[in-house]
């Protein structure tokens, strides 16, 4: 366990094959675009998908897009909550050292 109590190594993931597509499209575009700003994750552009699907010859439905873009709000949105608690825990460090 680390200082903040959660573990340092994460379970091993278990993704279905047939959705192991989406998550490797998922991280090829998440990895190449800056997610972060201030602090707080934001949502991967359409054109980062649109030009990805063109360099990759990737065919991408209205449906395999919706997947990808709630693959992406979930991503965000814990993001976002562990990036608060980090900021929380940095504040009250802060506090205390004074």
């Amino acid at each position: 366990m680390g200082k903040d109590g959660l573990p340092l190594v994460a379970p091993e993931l278990q993704i279905d094959e047939t959705l192991a597509a989406f998550w490797v499209a998922f991280w090829d575009v998440s990895n190449s675009v800056a997610r972060i700003k201030d602090g707080v994750a934001f949502p991967i552009p359409p054109s980062e998908w649109f030009y990805w699907s063109k360099l990759t010859d990737t065919t991408l439905s209205n449906e395999d897009y919706g997947v990808l873009r709630a693959m992406d709000v979930a991503f965000c949105e814990q993001m976002n909550i562990e990036l608060g608690e980090r900021q929380a825990r940095h504040e009250a460090e802060v506090r205390t050292k004074r």
